[in-house]
């Protein structure tokens, strides 16, 4: 077994310099794709290597849509990167790949496993996070997988990882069967105890903060709200919801609206909102039937910033004086009225009338200020 050294880099120099390369060699060579599975359980990191191995492998071609997180995400970006001409884009992770014993014989899991025997030649590098291979079968093994990755580290900073690999002059995945009869978690702790038999190398990797993190997380977080949506829909009849949910038809605005109402593009405005917080306030951001919706109120404050005007919490009023930056607002609430929702560029007025009176205030608090400043 090879020990890679620790570096600054985000991983070791063995899996940028030779396991990239062995995989693009492999499909050329043999007209093949190429599967590698990294297993272990929840918060070991399974999702950071894979996001380097990606980034790795397509020099920093490949999108978000070819990280996917649900079986649909899956099936329709397959169908996409197949379709590529770039064969250095042609990466696909399935950050949670979710087949289990208990599933053996299900649709999904035949479906997919059919289909991986069947598309060979189309050269796609295949990444899939399982939490467990014990639905996994012999044939499939030897066959189709590659390697298997093993994490069983949490530790902060740099974590190790154990590369096992099934390349046809290798097999060792196919030797741990054939020795301990399954590819379960316990089993391969027992072979990250005493690797020099069945590991190639043990290499480490520290968290992904390159240019796919931000999409990642925000799609990460997208998926969240979807599953409680799911929950939510699965145990409170439509009509009992309506006593929780805001009347999205008067006071709440898609991303699309909001998109003419405040001049920004809506990938701008959804990082804004990650960015500032404010997609984590029910205050001003809800998300309903797989949409998110802005508050008028988080509109208003998204033209204060498009206009570079301090941004004010428009949630309180601002009889305390207009602060000069976020959150230095006195208290109680600004009511918005209406505005046309299908307006270009609709304006949005509140108690404080609208941001003309706010300019007015501002300015004459500089100078106020100005006056003080020159006198002392």
């Amino acid at each position: 077994m090879i020990l890679t050294r620790y570096t600054d880099d985000g991983t070791d120099g063995i899996l940028k310099k030779v396991l990239i390369p062995q995989v693009k060699s492999h499909m050329q060579r043999s007209n093949d794709d190429c599967l590698i599975l990294t297993v272990g359980t929840t918060g070991t990191g399974k999702s950071h290597l894979n996001m380097h191995m990606v980034e790795n492998y397509s020099y920093g071609k490949a999108d978000i849509g070819q990280v996917c997180l649900n079986r649909e995400d899956f099936a329709l970006n397959l169908d996409r990167v197949a379709k590529m001409e770039d064969v250095d884009k042609k990466v696909l992770l399935f950050d949670e790949f979710d087949a289990a014993r208990r599933q053996g014989s299900s649709k999904w899991n035949i479906q997919i496993i059919d289909t991986f025997f069947k598309i060979r030649g189309l050269k796609i590098f295949h990444l899939w996070c399982c939490p467990s291979l014990e639905w996994i079968d012999r044939k499939f093994v030897t066959e189709r997988i590659r390697a298997i990755i093993f994490i069983d580290d949490k530790r902060e900073g740099s974590r190790d990882y154990y590369y096992i690999s099934n390349f046809d002059t290798d097999m060792m995945v196919v030797k741990i069967l054939d020795e301990f009869g399954d590819l379960s978690l316990p089993t391969l702790r027992k072979v990250a105890k005493n690797p020099h038999k069945f590991v190639k190398y043990r290499g480490w990797f520290r968290r992904y903060d390159g240019y796919l993190r931000s999409a990642y997380d925000e799609k990460k977080d997208e998926k969240m709200v979807n599953v409680t949506e799911t929950f939510r829909d699965a145990w409170v009849p439509r009509e009992k919801q309506k006593e929780y949910v805001p009347d999205f038809k008067q006071d709440w605005y898609k991303v699309s609206e909001a998109v003419r109402m405040t001049g920004y593009a809506a990938d701008t405005i959804k990082t804004i909102m990650r960015v500032m917080g404010w997609k984590q306030r029910p205050d001003l951001y809800r998300a309903l039937s797989n949409a998110g919706y802005l508050h008028m109120n988080c509109i208003a404050m998204l033209k204060m910033r498009r206009q570079g005007l301090p941004v004010v919490d428009c949630t309180l009023n601002v009889q305390g004086g207009v602060g000069s930056h976020l959150g230095e607002v006195g208290g109680g609430t600004a009511t918005f009225t209406h505005s046309q929702r299908n307006e270009p560029g609709g304006k949005i007025k509140s108690n404080f009338d609208n941001y003309h009176k706010l300019k007015r205030e501002l300015k004459l608090k500089n100078e106020l200020a100005s006056v003080q400043l020159k006198s002392t």
